[in-house]
């Protein structure tokens, strides 16, 4: 059964909001241009150029584990005002290289306000991929332009299932004071989720879930499968809880 709670209301919670005070590692992105880290796993930020991107910066991330069996003590990645596209194509691949930006640790990703700090995936990919293991808490900022093909999900951001998780037991996920728009996929057009998750002051606005034909064998094409969309801002699946505060859902 799908477990969506919607609680649209004034309240706050300390235990699911609390503030982090420990951080791993920080980043401060200061470029806007797409590109990876030159040297991965040295705890430095910085392309070929010097420069920290935002996918040099999850690259660096990644490799300095701070997930589930870290006690989830966050690496930060803060990021300027202005548009951080993406712009190295490659879906389906879980290195942040190409494509979306993978996430397997805990991080804090801090935007100077959903207005100005801008992530734009250029319909190559979704914006971020969330695996098991992982925690992300992101606010102050924007996805757009998110898009997965195929039978896969969420178009802007996509929390995977956690074998062997008790997701009862484990800190939310938390997305405080953004904005997902125009983006798309076969289900959850802007988020998917199968964990754990809070959003305040979220707003969903102009996503799509569209649906898919696959034919087996072009040469002997039969019926196909044939797929309809599901939820065009927000998949929440079974395994997922997703709990909305003050957020709003618009044109999707």
């Amino acid at each position: 059964m799908t477990r969506l709670v919607l609680c649209i209301v004034g309240l706050t919670f300390p235990a699911l909001f609390g503030t982090s005070v420990l951080r791993a590692l920080e980043f401060d992105v200061d470029s806007l241009v797409d590109a990876p880290d030159a040297a991965i796993g040295d705890g430095v930020c910085a392309d070929a150029g010097g420069r920290c991107s935002l996918r040099a910066a999850f690259q660096e991330a990644n490799a300095h584990p701070t997930g589930i069996a870290h006690g989830h003590v966050p690496h930060a990645i803060t990021l300027s005002a202005g548009i951080h596209a993406l712009s190295i194509a490659g879906a389906d691949e879980d290195a942040s290289a190409t494509g979306d930006l993978d996430l397997f640790v805990s991080v804090e990703l801090l935007g100077a306000g959903r207005e100005t700090t801008i992530v734009d995936a250029a319909q190559l990919d979704r914006v971020i991929d969330v695996h098991a293991g992982a925690l992300l808490r992101a606010e102050d900022l924007a996805f757009r332009n998110g898009r997965v093909e195929g039978p896969t999900t969420g178009g802007a951001l996509r929390f995977r299932f956690e074998p062997g998780v008790d997701s009862a037991h484990r800190p939310p996920h938390r997305l405080v004071r953004m904005t997902m728009s125009n983006s798309a996929a076969h289900r959850g057009g802007a988020l998917s989720n199968l964990q754990r998750v809070v959003a305040e002051d979220v707003r969903f606005e102009r996503n799509e879930a569209f649906g898919f034909h696959v034919v087996p064998d072009p040469l002997n094409p039969p019926a196909g499968i044939e797929s309809f969309p599901e939820g065009g801002a927000i998949e929440n699946g079974d395994a997922g809880l997703l709990v909305l505060l003050a957020s709003t859902l618009a044109e999707n």
